[in-house]
């Protein structure tokens, strides 16, 4: 039984997405969605799903998303409550 069998590493990202990787590490995510979102009309399918992922992981929480609306929707409420 392997109790401490390792996974194996990822493997390395396409080369015409490690600029946008670079960008998306310093922090400048403008840049790197900007370098990746070419990418995916890319023919190579390797590169068009790393670029996918990428922009995955710049896109907002979709839970984020959901409590601001309903934050917003309280807010309104209480205004509309109050100015009554």
């Amino acid at each position: 039984m392997a109790e401490n069998a390792e996974t194996p590493p990822p493997p390395p990202p396409p080369a015409a997405l490690l600029p946008a990787l670079a960008s998306f590490e310093r922090g400048d995510l403008v840049a790197a969605a900007a370098q990746a979102r070419p990418m995916l009309e890319s023919t190579d399918a390797e590169v068009q799903a790393a670029a996918r992922d990428l922009l995955a992981r710049m896109a907002p929480d979709p839970w984020a998303i959901r409590f601001g609306v309903m934050a917003a929707v309280l807010l309104l409420i209480l205004v509309v409550i109050y100015l009554r």
